[in-house]
């Protein structure tokens, strides 16, 4: 599959295109570490896994009736 802009980086850049961003693209040029990416994109999980678990419960719900 062809990337609509390769030269991007898209594990940087994910947490700051967010919303709300958990960093700017200022900080990401600034103060933003490899460590600071990798407890973004783990935050990032955790929140969609949270949503998932909270679509799924909604479904169950949703069946019982």
């Amino acid at each position: 599959m062809k990337r609509a802009a390769p030269t991007i980086n898209l594990f940087l850049m994910a947490p700051v295109m967010r919303n709300p961003p958990i960093y700017t693209l200022h900080d990401l040029h600034t103060w933003v570490t490899l460590k600071h990416v990798l407890d973004a994109h783990e935050i990032m999980g955790l929140e969609a896994a949270y949503q998932a678990k909270a679509a799924r419960q909604v479904d169950r719900e949703g069946s019982r009736r």
